[in-house]
């Protein structure tokens, strides 16, 4: 049972409820991992002259680089185009699959990383180093940090 927290109150905790119903964290856990989400805005890179894009591309390995030789990153990844995107969705019984993202927004996530980090300042001074948060104003670039409370796998 939880003991360190209330009961959530809103709809997005009670749908993060439901995916860990006892609120279980791992009895030896003494790092957190973050969930980083690399967004871009299709429309702003998709206007950016391809010299400009090269520009911009070529300069993002070195920083992934000195991400990684953090020694926290579990996984760094950067998703495909769009055009090859499905989502699947519950609808009576089924499992529905369609094409594209299936969320509206002008900002796409673009890639993603998870880090595992002592403190939420440890997270944000790595975050900090992936190049959407440093680099692609022009292209709308930007992170989100999130903690994860609940993960399967290693």
């Amino acid at each position: 049972m939880r003991t360190d927290q209330t009961r959530p109150t809103t709809r997005a905790s009670s749908f993060f409820l439901f995916l860990n119903p006892l609120g279980c964290k791992h009895p030896t856990m003494t790092q957190k991992k973050y969930l980083g989400l690399a967004y871009f805005t299709p429309e702003k890179f998709a206007a950016m002259p391809p010299d400009d894009v090269q520009k911009l591309v070529s300069q993002c390995p070195p920083l992934d680089e000195k991400m990684r030789a953090t020694g926290k990153v579990l996984v760094a990844a950067s998703l495909g185009d769009l055009e090859h995107w499905k989502t699947l969705r519950p609808s009576k019984g089924k499992t529905h699959i369609s094409d594209g993202p299936y969320t509206e927004s002008k900002e796409v996530v673009g890639g993603l990383f998870i880090i595992e980090a002592d403190s939420p300042e440890e997270a944000l001074r790595i975050a900090s180093m992936h190049p959407a948060a440093l680099l692609g104003e022009e292209g709308g670039w930007a992170v989100e940090l999130i903690p994860m409370d609940f993960h399967l796998g290693r």
